[in-house]
């Protein structure tokens, strides 16, 4: 059911915030409190994002099993890089059949 319910998000499982090590350019070392990328921190995700997030993986391991680069397939479906990493990591949605199809159909 995708209905905008919130369930955990796929990429942090829940966590929200980790404690990461940074080293910087610059020499300066810290520790620091890093959101997570896909929920911001807050450890859920509504359904939505959660099956574009799961679909956008899918596509990764499809396009990855046939050898291919991001630049690749996003060239490929004549779209911008950073739009079809957007597809692969949830934060854009797409038709996600055709796309696996026509990755399928390129090998």
């Amino acid at each position: 059911m995708r209905d905008g319910s919130f369930v955990t998000c796929p990429s942090c499982e829940g966590r929200g915030p980790f404690t990461a090590f940074l080293h910087r350019s610059d020499g300066v070392c810290s520790v620091e409190e890093v959101p997570c990328s896909f929920c911001k921190g807050v450890g859920d995700v509504t359904d939505i994002q959660a099956h574009a997030f799961a679909k956008g993986r899918e596509l990764m391991q499809l396009r990855q099993s046939c050898g291919r680069s991001l630049f690749e397939v996003a060239d490929l479906l004549e779209i911008p890089t950073a739009d079809y990493s957007g597809i692969e990591h949830g934060r854009r949605h797409a038709n996600y059949e055709q796309i696996a199809q026509r990755i399928k159909d390129w090998r």
